[in-house]
């Protein structure tokens, strides 16, 4: 059985040092070359202080904000042309945007360092830096009328043409809250999720795409705060059978689930990852337990 020792660890986060030496010299060559016209800033595990060891990446935002692109919620096609008709459109692409930031990080290190992915740009580690995913992005503007937006988010394009929306801000925000309500321990559980999941990952009981971190962490996220007390063990065993018996397909409480940002539900609309992932993977992790 696994020990409260083990969780411990597993619950603490990794050193910062070369997380942030990272995130500087990014930054300062980028707002060399774009000044005022962009926003660099932090998203994923590690600002949301959910990374673990096995996670030696850092995600970095290169948000352009003088432009945005639209999103349109719960409109009509009339409302949606009639947004077209009254609205301007910027001419600077995020095509170019993209290329003009790969430029600047391809001067700033060298080609051997940088490297032009998909959905982002990503620069290598060294001795003294973390791999960095920089995500080159416009702001994104979420209207509910063609005069009027409810949420702010990012915005930006795969290779392929394929959109991505996503709101960094509010999903911190909402995690920062989190943990407080539950004494900092939503933050450890999920660290301790992620942990088991590398685990089973290396004992071929799971793939990685099976269960991704920022699942994971909406999974916990969505569990109330009456579960996060005691033990780590009780923690988990408390968290895991509550996702779980949500996500079986008799009932249906795992439709109130949402992401982090709370913007979009996690199981409604497009989504890739559905209760069965869930189920699945919380079984995964009681069995991990051996309770």
């Amino acid at each position: 059985m696994i020990t409260e020792d083990q969780l411990k660890i597993w619950a603490t986060p990794p050193s910062a040092v070369k997380y942030i030496a990272t995130r500087e010299r990014i930054e300062k060559a980028l707002i060399k070359k774009f000044g005022g016209n962009i926003t660099v800033y932090l998203q994923g595990s590690y600002k949301n202080k959910t990374n673990t060891k096995s996670e030696s990446d850092v995600d970095i935002v290169v948000e352009y904000t003088p432009a945005y692109y639209p999103g349109f919620f719960d409109m009509s096609a009339e409302q949606i042309a009639e947004y077209h008709r009254v609205t301007i459109k910027h001419d600077y692409t995020f095509s170019q945007f993209k290329l003009d930031v790969y430029k600047v990080l391809l001067d700033e290190f060298s080609d051997k360092e940088v490297k032009w992915h998909p959905k982002c740009i990503r620069v290598l580690k060294n001795e003294n830096r973390v791999n960095a995913d920089v995500v080159v992005c416009f702001t994104h503007q979420r209207y509910t009328d063609p005069y009027a937006f409810d949420a702010v988010g990012i915005h930006f394009f795969m290779d392929s043409g394929e959109e991505v929306v996503n709101f960094p801000v509010q999903h911190h925000k909402n995690g920062e809250d989190k943990n407080t309500e539950t004494d900092g321990k939503f933050k450890d559980t999920v660290r301790i999720y992620k942990n088991i999941m590398q685990a089973l990952v290396d004992s071929e009981k799971l793939k990685d795409e099976d269960a991704p971190s920022h699942f994971i962490e909406s999974l916990v996220w969505n569990v109330s705060s009456p579960h996060f007390q005691g033990t780590y063990v009780e923690i988990l065993k408390s968290v895991t059978g509550k996702v779980w018996h949500d996500m079986k397909l008799e009932k249906d409480p795992y439709n109130n689930y949402k992401k982090i940002h709370e913007l979009e539900w996690l199981f409604k609309g497009n989504v890739v990852y559905t209760p069965i992932h869930a189920q699945t993977f919380m079984g995964k992790v009681w069995n991990f337990l051996e309770v």
